[in-house]
């Protein structure tokens, strides 16, 4: 149902043959750079990622290897629901520190600068970092991979909502594992946390509103991370953080969230800041305003270059990538979730009620897509809503008010989509998809 005030332009052809599923992928190029350590991606064998070059998807995330390197990895082989891997791994893990021969579970080797971080070794070791010798403004770098599973006593989230993160974090591309709640409570503006991968599951249901894995609210930066995890779910929550105010780029998120409530997103619950090249393959459920990658976003928000793969369901509005977008923009992403369901399903955004709002160069291609109200590209617009949606498209499969429709094999060309840039940020790949992927996957 189209509100007042928006309007939707881009053009599509009208004819067609039908669906044609990807060729599985292999490894890609490497992209250089420590991989993160980590289980396989959804439903895969055990991988550990090193200098990583690209998988391939089919139908979700298809290819070799885990958990990739720089990354990260979309899904493992045989993954999940979305029914395929991510990217590959490379030939090695990171590398653990030599100097963690000689760590002491009371104090931490290194001196806190940038070129002499803080190495913790030792899972023990975070609860040094605080008010005193280990100040959240400092440099840390991980030297070895590091098991919360079995901390006694248990491990306590670092900081809190008034002393926040704002200095560096560097993984290394090591794993913490064993994770039961919020490693950090806020990444403060300023600060960084990156080349890391996270895996844990918790009942996040009786926990404050905004809530994720790694932190519960980020301010600051956080690059190259990639969760594991499985979530029994407030509001406001999403596997990296609840709510991001600042900036990720290259992170990932599979796993499962349910029973949770409103603003519920695979990655990230609600988004004010900036998503680059980042995914999700989360299988999510929850009640109101439900998103494969994001729940909400609201001005001054951007997604750019991101995709979600996952299942979606909800009560109210859902949509494949993100559920509801009250403002801001959302342009060059694509979601291939293998279902959508709601009564208002969109297969890119749910509902759109706002200002200010922009969707452009985006696709859907959702495997199944249910509910009364269900459209190809936005499930619901409201009354006083002003949009402009251009240069996007929904597979034919679907009807929709914004956005045109194309056939299956119109979405295999490139000739089909108007003003897209398919030497530096889209690509057709046999080896990837049928469909258009991004160049960065």
């Amino acid at each position: 149902m189209a509100g007042e005030g928006g309007r939707s332009q881009g053009s599509g052809a009208s004819s067609g043959s039908g669906a044609r599923g990807g060729a599985a992928g292999k490894g890609g190029n490497a992209n250089g750079g420590s991989g993160a350590s980590a289980d396989s991606g959804a439903g895969g064998d055990s991988d550990s990622a090193g200098n990583g070059g690209n998988g391939g998807e089919e139908n979700g995330a298809a290819g070799n290897g885990g958990a990739a390197g720089a990354t990260g990895g979309a899904a493992g082989d045989g993954g999940g629901s979305a029914g395929g891997g991510g990217a590959g791994g490379g030939d090695s893990g990171p590398v653990r520190d030599a100097r963690c021969d000689s760590a002491t579970p009371d104090s931490l080797l290194g001196t806190g600068e940038t070129d002499d971080p803080f190495l913790i070794c030792m899972a023990d070791q975070l609860a040094l970092l605080g008010p005193g010798d280990y100040p959240l403004t400092g440099s840390f770098a991980l030297g070895d991979e590091l098991d919360l599973a079995n901390l006694d006593p248990v491990f306590e989230t670092i900081g809190t909502a008034d002393q926040t993160f704002t200095g560096v974090l560097d993984g290394r591309g090591h794993a913490i594992t064993g994770l039961s709640r919020s490693l950090l409570a806020a990444v403060g503006a300023g600060g960084e946390v990156r080349d890391l991968s996270v895996t844990g599951a918790l009942d996040a249901s009786l926990e404050p509103t905004s809530f994720g894995l790694l932190t519960l609210r980020n301010l600051g930066t956080i690059r190259n991370v990639h969760m594991h995890g499985t979530l029994i779910a407030g509001s406001h929550v999403g596997l990296l953080t609840g709510t991001n105010e600042g900036t990720v780029e290259h992170c990932s998120a599979r796993g499962t969230i349910s029973d949770g409530g409103a603003h519920v997103g695979g990655l990230i619950g609600v988004n004010l800041g900036t998503v680059r090249r980042s995914w999700s393959t989360v299988s999510v459920t929850a009640t109101g305003r439900v998103g494969g990658l994001v729940g909400r976003q609201s001005a001054p928000g951007l997604i750019e270059q991101s995709f979600s793969l996952g299942e979606v369901e909800g009560d109210v509005t859902t949509g494949g990538l993100l559920g509801s977008l009250f403002g801001g923009e959302v342009r060059d992403s694509y979601a291939r979730a293998s279902s959508v369901r709601s009564p208002e399903a969109g297969g890119l955004v749910g509902d759109v009620t706002g200002s200010g709002i922009s969707i452009t160069r985006c696709y859907s291609a959702a495997q199944e897509l249910e509910g009364a109200g269900a459209e190809g590209l936005v499930g619901e617009i409201g009354a006083s809503s002003d949009y402009v949606v251009t240069a996007s498209y929904f597979l034919d499969t679907a009807t929709g008010t914004l956005g045109s429709a194309l056939t299956s094999s119109q979405l295999q060309s490139t000739e089909s989509f108007e003003g897209w840039d398919f030497t530096g940020v889209w690509q057709f790949d046999p080896a990837l998809s049928a469909f258009p992927s991004l160049r960065f996957q």
